[in-house]
């Protein structure tokens, strides 16, 4: 404790004789302390266990992941993939719609059983999206949010065996949406590994260039994908939980025009075709509403 202590004093006056005051500045050595404590690492106690199930995922995506998406993606024009993937999209309205539904977000659950019943008819079971064309943008939800709302920590990250990156709280709340994947009861349990979390080939393509970029330009590609992962998965969730339903608008009072301080002058004829100062003066404050009204768009 007492060589912790005594570590920020030493300085670079130490190291140089004849040194000025003016030139002391902290050790090294007692910046990189600081900054590691200031900045603290991913909450990874299993990392040596995990590191070992990454390099199986490894293997298993070089042997046979990689070259079946490869496959895929050339026998499979551009559109055609799209389109798989909008149907797995849609079938995943159910584990969207229960979550909507449990984070009290009725606007949202009531926009997810829309999307479903209009793509499901005028989209041919989600091979297309028309429900995008009436506005109805499309939005996720995951038990893992839920649980998040709740104040569940994430707890520490893990690696599963095929399933890839996750934590300790996800790995609950993706078990949980299985249960409510259609392909679950019309597939079997062993769906869930086919197809990774709903979609599996159709999302390992969609992320496919991305993951081959961080690969080969990070020196620890494990390291890499875990910051990547839990980054991408908290700035998620805080969305999602700062994601408020938007209030009805306030109603607009009457506007009433009064009348102008200054008295006409005698000498001056009114135009015919010009509105009055009075007149103007009174719509202002509609016009600014309005334009109020059009920036403050709810949230999908």
């Amino acid at each position: 404790m007492a060589a912790q202590v005594a570590a920020p004093a030493h300085t670079a006056q130490d190291a140089l004789p004849g040194g000025s005051p003016t030139t002391q500045r902290p050790a090294d050595d007692a910046d990189d302390a600081l900054i590691a404590s200031i900045q603290p690492g991913p909450y990874d106690p299993l990392e040596p266990v995990n590191r070992g199930f990454f390099a199986l995922n490894r293997g298993i995506d070089y042997v046979l992941v990689d070259p079946v998406t490869s496959a895929y993606e050339f026998v499979v024009p551009m559109e055609g993939r799209r389109a798989v993937r909008r149907v797995f999209r849609n079938l995943s309205s159910a584990k969207t719609l229960a979550n909507d539904i449990l984070q009290l977000k009725l606007r949202d659950a009531l926009v997810t059983t829309a999307r479903f019943a209009i793509n499901s008819t005028l989209g041919f079971g989600g091979l297309f999206d028309p429900a995008a064309n009436f506005g109805l943008e499309r939005h996720e939800a995951d038990f893992g949010e839920t649980l998040a709302q709740v104040g569940v920590g994430a707890g520490p990250y893990l690696v599963l065996p095929v399933l890839g990156p996750t934590t300790f709280r996800d790995s609950i709340g993706n078990a949980i949406d299985g249960f409510l994947q259609p392909q679950f009861w019309l597939l079997g349990p062993g769906s869930r590994l086919l197809l990774d979390s709903g979609d599996g080939l159709s999302l390992r393509d969609e992320h496919h260039e991305d993951l081959k970029h961080l690969r080969e330009s990070s020196v620890d590609y494990y390291a890499a994908l875990r910051s990547a992962y839990l980054l991408d998965r908290e700035g998620e969730i805080r969305e999602r939980l700062e994601k408020a339903e938007p209030a009805p608008p306030p109603a607009t009072p009457p506007q009433v025009a009064l009348p102008s301080a200054d008295p006409p002058a005698a000498s001056v004829v009114p135009d015919a075709d010009a509105g009055s100062g009075a007149d103007t003066r009174a719509a202002a404050p509609a016009a600014f509403g309005a334009q109020a009204s059009a920036l403050a768009k709810p949230g999908p």
